[in-house]
C-alpha cells in the first residue's frame, strides 16, 4: 500500500471517529436536555445543582427546541438563590438564539428576584419589545409599568397584547385602572365607558372562572381582592389550627371586601358548623344564594342539610341533600341522603 493511501485511509478513519465522537457528544446533550425540558415544562426544577453543572451546554449550545441551554441551567441556580452563577450563565448565553429574547427575560426574573428594578425594566422591556407575543414577556413587562404607574406604556403594552387572549394581561391592566377609579372619581367619570366595555369583551373571550377574575378586581379594586386573599389565607390557617373564632372573623372579613367570592360564605359556614351555630350557617347560605350572579351548584344544600340535621329536623336535612344530589349531582349530598334519608 502507498504511502498517498495510508494518508487518505487516515483522514477517513479521523473523520469517521470525529463523526462518532460528535454524534456521541450529541446524543448526551440531548439525554441531557430532555431532563431539562421535562423539568422546565412542569416547573419543577429538582435535579441536584453538581450535576445539572456538568450538562453540556456549548456544542450543541441550544435545546432541540432552540432554548438556550446556559440559559435553561440558569434556571436552576435561579430556583436555588445562588445569583453569582445564574448570572455567569445568562450572559454567556445572551448571543445564543437572541431572536426569542429568552435570556433577556430571565435577566429581567433574577434582577427583579434581586430587587434591582432597573436593571429588571431594561431586561423586561428588552424581552417584551424582542418578542411581545410571549406571554412570560408581555405579563412581566405589563407588571412593571403597572408598578411604575407609566400610564402611556401600560396602555401601549396593553394594545400591542389584548388581541392575543391573554388572560393575565386583561386581568392586570383592568385591576390597575379598576384601583384607580375607586380612589378618583374624576379618573372614574373620564374612563368608566371604556372600561365597561372591555369587560363586556372579556366576558366573551373568557370561561367563567376567569371572568370572575376579571369581574371581582372591577367591582372591588384589584387592592381589596388582593387584601382579601391574604386573609383567606390567614382564616384558613386559623380554621386548621382551630382557632374558629379568629377565622370567623377573618372570613367576614374577606367577604366584606370581595362580597361575590362564594366560597368565603361556604367556608364561614363550616366554621359555623364547627361552632354549632347552625342557623347563623343557614343564614350565611341563604345569603349567597340569593346574590344575582351565584351559580348553584349543590354544595350550599349540602351545608343546610348538615345544619337541619344537627338541629334535630331531618326532614328539612333530607330535602337539602335530596336537591344538592339529584338537582346538581353533589357526591357528598348523595352519600349523607343514603345514610340518613333511608
Amino acid at each position: 500500500m502507498g504511502r498517498r493511501q495510508l494518508i487518505s485511509k487516515f483522514i477517513l478513519l479521523l473523520g469517521l471517529f470525529s463523526l462518532i465522537l460528535t454524534n456521541l457528544w450529541i446524543y448526551k446533550s440531548h439525554t441531557e436536555q430532555i431532563i431539562m425540558l421535562s423539568e422546565f415544562n412542569q416547573n419543577n426544577f429538582g435535579s441536584k445543582l453538581e450535576e445539572i453543572d456538568k450538562f453540556n451546554d456549548f456544542f450543541p449550545n441550544l435545546s432541540v427546541t432552540a432554548l438556550p441551554l446556559k440559559s435553561m441551567k440558569a434556571l436552576y441556580f435561579l430556583k436555588a438563590g445562588d445569583y453569582e452563577k445564574a448570572f455567569d450563565l445568562l450572559y454567556g448565553a445572551i448571543d445564543d438564539n437572541p431572536s426569542i429574547n429568552f435570556t433577556e427575560y430571565n435577566l429581567g426574573v433574577a434582577f427583579n428576584g434581586l430587587g434591582v428594578e432597573d436593571s429588571a425594566r431594561h431586561y423586561y422591556k428588552k424581552a417584551f419589545y424582542g418578542l411581545p407575543g410571549n406571554l412570560l414577556h408581555n405579563s412581566a413587562y405589563l407588571k412593571q409599568v403597572i408598578n411604575d404607574d407609566n400610564r402611556n406604556e401600560i396602555e401601549k403594552v396593553f394594545k400591542m397584547t389584548s388581541h392575543i387572549d391573554h388572560y393575565i394581561n386583561w386581568y392586570q391592566y383592568l385591576s390597575y385602572h379598576s384601583n384607580k377609579m375607586n380612589k378618583d372619581s374624576i379618573y372614574r367619570q373620564e374612563n368608566f365607558n371604556r372600561i365597561d366595555s372591555l369587560v363586556g369583551l372579556s366576558k366573551e373571550l373568557f370561561g367563567r372562572n376567569e371572568f370572575k377574575q376579571i369581574e371581582q378586581v372591577v367591582l372591588y379594586g384589584g387592592d381589596n381582592v388582593i387584601k382579601s386573599n391574604e386573609i383567606i389565607e390567614k382564616a384558613k390557617e386559623n380554621f386548621d389550627k382551630g382557632e374558629l373564632i379568629l377565622a370567623d372573623s377573618l372570613y367576614r372579613e374577606a367577604i366584606k371586601l370581595v362580597p361575590n367570592e362564594f366560597s368565603n360564605y361556604e367556608n364561614l359556614a363550616l366554621v359555623l358548623i364547627d361552632r354549632e351555630l347552625f342557623q347563623e350557617a343557614i343564614d350565611q347560605l341563604n345569603l349567597m344564594e340569593q346574590m344575582s350572579n351565584y351559580d348553584k351548584d349543590g354544595k350550599s344544600n349540602y351545608l343546610k342539610g348538615i345544619c337541619y340535621y344537627k338541629m334535630g329536623n331531618n326532614v328539612k336535612a333530607c330535602l337539602n341533600f335530596n336537591i344538592s344530589y339529584n338537582e346538581f349531582k353533589n357526591n357528598d349530598g348523595g352519600t349523607l341522603l343514603r345514610q340518613i334519608c333511608k
